[in-house]
């Protein structure tokens, strides 16, 4: 009987042998980016500098949105998380990543297929071997058994491959977190704006009212001598006026309302708020920390530098295309001309393959593949780079708009208080003769104006706490729970190199 093993151990021994020229590198690292120590506009905001360094920061940003004090807010927001179809399509693409991990993991493992098949050939001997006259015979073929096919990983192709898959899954994973994140500040956002937006309607129905008030004064001063037509004519313009801006600002406001209505997951009809001025909520603020920080927060960053190592990875697959493919085929099982004795110990059969397959000629296919696999790790480089520095602006400018808003906002609010004295003697005076009606007209039109500036930079100083707690990272604990969360989600651990 012929001997096999022999063969086919040197072979084996043989690949455990090249093994160890396997081109895979043991890990792979983002490229170190240089960070300021602290945030340059820290120290506007009256922030030490051991309050910016706070190493418990993250315990700060846990549910940020509930640091605006609104329960209706609080409750957007968790519907939102909860409800959101674009999470819910983040979660789906998680699940996709995963199972495409398991799909590319699988190769690092060997093939078990069963098979069965039966068959008949005629003639018995072959094509060709029946001689003139003879009757064309033929034979019947029963065969069962296993067939396992494994390719032996000696350059680390399937391993990184894998670890390619991983880090693209983590960047998914992230890119979830990512829409969760923007979701939150979305929603926050929209909510301010509903809010400053039925504080203005509530100031120009007010100032409509007032005109319409001294419109009915100034018409029985006409009727009494006292004022001219110029001056009636002037005052129903002014109402007409305030009056052509409220519609505007409902329409404002109804588009706010039905863009809040699609971020929590439901349609405008449904939607009922009850919350209706920017005086019902706080404003926050927070100490940023260190800056490099926010490559440990941000989700948009992790995502980049997952997607990066992925790409690092896909150059060690695209270097192994160079080197020869080796394959193992083995087959046991039986096989007889007769079903009767198909399992009978005789109709045992049992061969391995050992194959070896190296590209001569590709037309550079595969030296194209390598520079595509640098040129794309490059590409995520720049992109991971950009986005640490466009973090480190975010913060900055979120900052300094906290700051200068403030400022603005206070400023704003004394304005206002100035312009409602302004034309509380405004209206004695003209009572009494001592001002003119064009003189009262420019103080309401005053007052209006300012009011309506300080909702709008309220709302513009509410929204730079928003951008300053995504700008910081969000909660991350929070986007890591939006939607459902496939089980596999944390439980996956990083290849092992």
């Amino acid at each position: 009987m012929r001997r096999f093993a022999p063969p086919f151990c040197l072979f084996a021994a043989f690949s455990l042998v090249l093994s160890g020229c396997a081109v895979k590198r043991d890990s792979y690292h983002p490229p170190e980016v240089d960070l300021p120590e602290r945030f340059h506009e820290a120290g506007k905001s009256g922030i030490s500098e051991a309050e910016a360094a706070e190493p418990a920061l993250p315990r700060d940003l846990s549910r940020w949105w509930t640091r605006f004090e609104s329960d209706e807010l609080n409750a957007l927001v968790e519907r939102a998380l909860d409800h959101n179809w674009q999470v819910r399509a983040a979660v789906a693409r998680l699940a996709q990543a995963e199972a495409a991990l398991g799909i590319t993991r699988a190769a690092e493992l060997p093939t078990l297929r069963g098979f069965a098949d039966a068959g008949y050939n005629a003639p018995e001997d072959g094509v060709g071997t029946v001689s003139r006259g003879d009757s064309v015979t033929g034979e019947q073929i029963y065969r069962a058994g296993l067939r396992a096919s494994y390719e032996v990983d000696l350059w680390g192709a399937n391993r990184a491959a894998t670890v390619a898959a991983w880090e693209r899954a983590q960047a998914t994973a992230f890119a979830r977190r990512t829409v969760a994140w923007t979701l939150t500040a979305d929603v926050v956002d929209a909510y301010l704006t509903v809010l400053s937006l039925e504080d203005r309607i509530r100031v120009g129905n007010k100032t409509r009212d007032l005109m319409a008030e001294l419109l009915d004064a100034v018409r029985q001063r006409v009727e009494g001598g006292e004022a001219t037509a110029l001056q009636l004519a002037q005052q129903r313009t002014a109402v007409a006026e305030a009056s052509s801006v409220l519609p505007e600002l409902e329409r404002q406001r109804d588009a706010a309302l039905h863009a809040l209505a699609v971020l929590v997951g439901t349609t405008p009809g449904e939607l009922h708020l009850s919350g209706d001025s920017l005086t019902e909520i706080a404003y926050p603020s927070v100490a940023p920390g260190l800056p490099s920080r926010l490559l440990l927060r941000r989700p948009d960053i992790q995502q980049a530098e997952h997607n990066l190592l992925g790409a690092d990875a896909d150059i060690d697959v695209a270097r192994t295309a160079f080197l020869p493919q080796i394959g193992l085929t083995t087959e046991a099982g039986f096989g007889s001309n007769a079903l009767s004795a198909l399992f009978r110990p005789e109709s045992l059969l049992f061969n391995v393959t050992a194959s070896i397959v190296q590209d001569i000629f590709d037309a550079g296919a595969n030296e194209a593949r390598l520079d595509f696999a640098h040129a794309r790790h490059q590409e995520l480089i720049a992109n991971y780079r950009q986005a640490i520095l466009f973090a480190v602006q975010d913060v900055e400018s979120a900052l300094s708009g906290v700051h200068f808003l403030e400022q603005r906002m206070e400023a704003q609010r004394e304005a206002v208080e100035a312009a409602r004295q302004s034309l509380d003697f405004g209206l004695q005076s003209y009572d009494i003769g001592v001002v003119d009606y064009l003189s009262l007209l420019d103080t309401e039109r005053t007052l209006f104006g300012n009011e309506d500036t300080f909702y709008q930079v309220a709302l513009q100083r509410a929204q730079a706490s928003v951008a300053l707690f995504k700008a910081l990272g969000g909660d991350g604990d929070s986007q890591s729970k939006a939607g459902e969360r496939p089980e596999a989600d944390d439980a996956e651990q990083r290849p092992s190199s």
